[in-house]
């Protein structure tokens, strides 16, 4: 009977997808750790899932902060799709890290952040 039980048990797992996967980060603009020679134009982040926007509400932000810990100003970002994109002033030189929430098509909120650098 203990076999037959995690027999089945066993087959549930293999034949189920899993339900556990959330939204990730696939590719940014700049680069994590990414040694730039000029000021990016925008930041930009691209999930393997639908993002959500709420008119009105702000559910999806990106941050950046120098390298003493000064936020920088960012205009509203736009979420287009699986992309969320903002506009940079120009940047001195400086380590710079991003911060990020969004929040996915399926109402799960993502956060991360990573460096980058101007020289």
């Amino acid at each position: 009977m203990k076999r037959l039980i995690t027999l089945t048990a066993a087959l549930l797992l293999l034949s189920s997808p899993i339900a556990n996967a959330h939204t990730a980060l696939v590719s940014s603009s700049p680069k994590q750790n990414a040694m730039l020679t000029a000021s990016p134009k925008y930041i930009s982040l691209t999930f393997n899932e639908e993002l959500i926007s709420i008119a009105g509400k702000e559910v999806s932000k990106i941050r950046l902060f120098n390298a003493k810990g000064k936020e920088i100003k960012l205009p509203k970002p736009q979420v287009i799709h699986k992309d969320i994109v903002v506009v940079v002033s120009k940047l001195p030189a400086s380590k710079y890290k991003v911060t990020y929430r969004v929040v996915s098509a399926d109402g799960h909120p993502i956060t991360g952040s990573f460096n980058f650098w101007v020289h």
